[in-house]
């Protein structure tokens, strides 16, 4: 037989068997569990920080919200809406204009600015070459300067003019001219 050996304790070998529950889920703890546990924590950092830019950016994007409803309920905001928005539908109902009724207006608009400022508009019509127009003025000397002016003018040709006193400080005249042909 041969030399036996001494009996030694091997530090190496494991207390309870490889198929034991407990030693199962110790080794799956500290070699699989915390490697999982790590990319858990990455995960939630992760979202943290996702969360915390995606807020940052609705709370800009509310504040610029504010900021433009607190300029839009301003007084001079609010009193030029209705102005605005005559503007814009004017701007639409001129890109349906054709170009006749451009050059209509822009005579109509150029008869307008030509009335003194001493001479009431009462109304108009516009028919054809044929302008028919009533005002009202305090003295008979601005009829006459009127008159003069539009038989004057080489934009109207045709001009008649008639008068009546409603009181004495108030005269209705109705004026009637074509404009000529170039102006149109």
């Amino acid at each position: 037989m041969g030399k036996r050996l001494p009996k030694s304790i091997n530090l190496i070998e494991t207390i309870n068997p490889p198929g034991d529950t407990f030693t199962i889920f110790y080794e799956w703890a500290f070699t699989v569990g915390k490697y999982l546990l790590i990319l858990v924590q990455i995960i939630v950092i992760a979202v943290f920080v996702v969360r915390l830019t995606v807020d940052r950016i609705n709370n800009d994007l509310t504040n610029d919200i504010n900021n433009r409803v607190e300029l839009l309920l301003q007084a001079n905001v609010q009193e030029n809406e209705g102005r605005y928005r005559n503007l814009q539908t004017f701007f639409e109902d001129l890109d349906y204009l054709d170009k006749n009724q451009v050059k209509h207006a822009r005579t109509i608009i150029s008869i307008l600015d030509s009335i003194p400022s001493n001479i009431t508009l009462e109304t108009y019509s516009f028919n054809n070459k044929r302008i028919t127009s009533t005002f009202v003025t305090d003295s008979l000397d601005n009829a006459h300067r009127y008159e003069n002016f539009l038989k004057q003018s080489p934009e109207y040709s045709d001009v008649r003019i008639t008068l009546e006193v409603v009181s004495e400080d108030m005269i209705e005249f109705n004026a009637s001219y074509i404009i000529n042909e170039e102006e149109l």
